[in-house]
């Protein structure tokens, strides 16, 4: 088949090195909105707007502990959270630029507080030397001026990173097929690593998202409908480590791997019911089918738990968010 001719390009398109550094570079902020009005909150619909209509979107969300890990030395031996909460404001525009091509620009920020899990920054003595080592998920990392786990009150709080602007995504629609009750499109999305990637609310680079969007309705009156979504994430696979700073003997070499992230397909299926002519209720699920690791050599992580952590979604309304938790290396659950 002609199109075997680009498996090595695409392959080589999607080779990506673990990150480097061992503490950041994973989005948490993975609940974002669909580019126009017709998608059902993080799905996208396959209805394009008409010919140069402008759509204009905005949600305001709210998760408790999105990010929880079972961090060395933090609590007991279960989950630890690394943000306590995370509240978002998401901003979507979509324009149609004829009949089957439409374009989507989505921003959006945050607000957040650190857990437990996410540590205490280290302090330095004199002469350079470190007089207490930092702890939690940023036991890793090195010493710096910007100090998020500072609690709020203290003379060292100054809101360092608690607050800013997540990834920025850039789409494209493409009307594949356009029916009387259903249609099929496809979505491709770029995401552009704004968000800040030292408090997991942002990736280390460059994410692609191609997408197909499936959408049936029972007639051309009412609004319900259905939408189903089906794509991939590829994104840099990152690997997050720490060790327990507290315990005598313990050294950076002892670390253990809290979180394997790597590309990975998705889907999504959501519904929308008219319950009268000015009300509709709306309903959607997502979940990962499998995760892979696309890159020349898998070495695993250097540590003893190097089965790697398990990354669980959960959002039950336009409110929700999506949870990660530890699972083996190559399976994804959301």
């Amino acid at each position: 088949m002609p199109t075997l001719k680009y498996l090595p390009l695409l392959a080589v398109l999607a080779a990506h090195p673990a990150a480097a550094d061992p503490t950041s570079g994973v989005d948490g902020a993975l609940f974002r909105s669909a580019y126009d009005a017709s998608g059902v909150f993080s799905l996208e619909g396959a209805r394009l707007p008409p010919k140069r209509d402008l759509s204009f979107t905005m949600l305001l969300s709210y998760a408790r502990a999105p990010l929880v890990l079972a961090v060395p030395g933090i609590g007991d031996a279960g989950s630890d959270r690394i943000l306590n909460y995370l509240v978002t404001i998401d901003m979507a525009f979509a324009m149609s630029l004829s009949d089957g091509v439409a374009i989507g620009i989505d921003a959006a920020g945050y607000r957040t507080a650190t857990g437990s899990g996410y540590g205490v920054r280290g302090r330095y003595a004199a002469m350079g030397q470190i007089a207490k080592s930092s702890t939690g998920l940023i036991s890793l990392r090195p010493l710096s001026n910007l100090d998020p786990s500072a609690p709020s009150g203290s003379s060292g709080y100054l809101g360092d990173e608690l607050a800013g602007p997540l990834d920025a995504r850039f789409g494209l629609k493409l009307a594949l097929v356009q029916r009387t009750l259903w249609a099929l499109t496809a979505v491709g999305s770029v995401i552009l690593p704004f968000g800040d990637d030292q408090m997991l609310l942002g990736d280390a680079n460059l994410v692609f998202e191609p997408r197909l969007a499936f959408e049936w309705r029972r007639d051309r009156v009412h609004a319900t409908r259905l939408v189903a979504n089906l794509g991939a994430r590829i994104r840099q696979r990152t690997v997050l480590q720490a060790y327990d700073s507290m315990t005598t003997g313990q050294t950076p070499a002892d670390a253990k791997a809290l979180l394997d992230v790597g590309s990975e397909l998705v889907f999504g299926v959501g519904g929308v019911y008219e319950l009268s002519p000015r009300l509709t209720a709306a309903v959607r699920k997502l979940g990962g089918l499998f995760r892979w690791f696309a890159q020349y050599q898998y070495p695993p992580p250097a540590s003893p738990a190097s089965s790697g952590a398990r990354l669980r979604a959960a959002a039950a309304d336009a409110g929700s968010s999506r949870r990660r938790r530890e699972t083996r290396p190559r399976r994804l659950r959301r």
